[in-house]
């Protein structure tokens, strides 16, 4: 949460972080394990280095992706050079979505979309436990 805690204002305090699941990026994972399996299978170990290759928007994006609310607004961060960021006042806010697959469900991610004043939508996409931060993020907001 380096960028998250760069970004506060003056009290201004977080009160819930998640991370984004490695399970979003399950497609890119198994496609580096079966060119390292086949490379290693064929005897050609050069191209071994393949996979790192392959995993280095995965490794990018789970660890520079951030994702919090705090007791003033919504910050989603999202990659490492070339950087996008989403942010909702939580006086703005006017509804929450989730959406999870059947897979997200057992293996606990999905996506929340935060809808605020005018029908503008900021989607918290591939997030761990978004059950949770969504009903944290609806109880902070209704004990506010």
């Amino acid at each position: 949460m380096k960028y998250i805690q760069k970004q506060l204002s003056k009290n201004e305090s977080v009160i819930y972080s998640t991370r984004i699941s490695l399970w979003t990026h399950f497609k890119s994972l198994l496609i580096a394990g079966i060119v390292l399996i086949l490379a290693l299978m064929a005897g050609k170990n050069n191209l071994a280095f393949l996979t790192p290759i392959i995993l280095i928007p995965t490794i990018i994006d789970y660890f520079f992706s951030e994702f919090a609310f705090t007791n003033k607004r919504v910050i989603v961060k999202h990659g490492f050079i070339s950087v996008r960021t989403l942010e909702t006042k939580l006086t703005s806010i006017e509804s929450l979505n989730l959406k999870q697959t059947i897979l997200g469900r057992i293996l606990q991610f999905g996506s929340v979309a935060v809808i605020g004043n005018g029908g503008t939508k900021n989607t918290l996409q591939g997030i761990r436990n978004p059950v949770q931060f969504k009903n944290k993020l609806n109880q902070y907001i209704d004990n506010k």
